[in-house]
């Protein structure tokens, strides 16, 4: 049976004295993927920039197999936390590989060489994401999916047990957006923790178990992902009508039909 591997108590979170988000809670467990989904200016990348410490905690507390995180270091929480941002341009021709093993540094430190282990997590993940051909590629030729699944590697290369993803499809075409999809629940199948933010409600059902709703910087709704996402939760969310709909075993949310016709806004 999983555990609670992370715990969000009462947390405040912003910048400076000015909070964004007030009296957050919620736990994530082990092999789980949570859906964090919310308007702009809801507070979700704040809320991430607090979990990875890029950001000090206002109120409340942020617990990792039980143990408060707050004065960890920065090594600690990268090998703790994989982080996956919204955007990763290139603007350096590294390889892949080169790129791959940077997640490394958090092992390693920053100036150590990589070492025979190193190597082994790096070629192990290159081929667990499936780029293990994009090895010697160099990462600003490669395709936007590409890159994103070589973002996602690097994070893994941290050996994190829990991974977070800001928007990890925005910007991506469909078929990129389902190859990440697919990668994030096979990820969670394997044991990893998962946490993403999308602003679509089609991608936490496609892969996230739970789901959490942000507005105002507050949890308005948090549960398992076909219960939470409803049409009346995500209409009050965005402030739209909208509707769920379920077509040969898939779950999809659409604009809500206009009573004075047929046809979707």
């Amino acid at each position: 049976m999983s555990t609670d591997l992370l715990q969000v108590e009462a947390l405040d979170f912003g910048y400076g004295r000015k909070a964004v988000g007030k009296g957050v809670s919620f736990t994530c467990r082990e092999g789980e993927a949570l859906a964090l989904l919310g308007p702009n200016g809801s507070g979700k990348t704040t809320l991430f920039k607090t979990l990875l410490g890029l950001l000090p905690p206002l109120a409340g507390r942020i617990r990792v197999a039980g143990e408060d995180i707050r004065d960890w270091s920065a090594a600690q929480r990268a090998r703790s936390f994989g982080y996956v941002p919204q955007a990763a341009p290139g603007y350096f021709a590294f390889s892949v590989y080169e790129a791959v093993m940077m997640g490394r540094t958090a092992r390693i430190g920053t100036f150590s060489a990589p070492a025979a282990r190193d190597r082994q997590v790096v070629e192990r993940v290159l081929d667990e994401m499936g780029i293990a051909q994009l090895a010697e590629r160099a990462y600003t030729e490669i395709s936007g999916g590409e890159r994103q699944l070589v973002v996602i590697a690097r994070a893994l290369a941290q050996e994190p047990r829990i991974l977070v993803l800001d928007e990890p499809t925005a910007s991506l075409d469909f078929g990129n957006q389902v190859l990440v999809l697919e990668t994030i629940r096979r990820l969670a199948a394997s044991g990893l923790t998962v946490i993403l933010s999308t602003h679509h409600p089609d991608q936490a059902f496609a892969c996230a178990e739970r789901s959490a709703l942000l507005k105002d910087g507050r949890v308005v709704a948090i549960g398992a992902t076909g219960e939470t996402l409803t049409d009346e939760s995500l209409s009050a969310l965005y402030g739209t009508p909208l509707t769920v709909r379920h077509i040969d075993g898939w779950t999809s949310c659409v604009p809500a039909t206009r009573r004075s016709g047929s046809h979707a806004f």
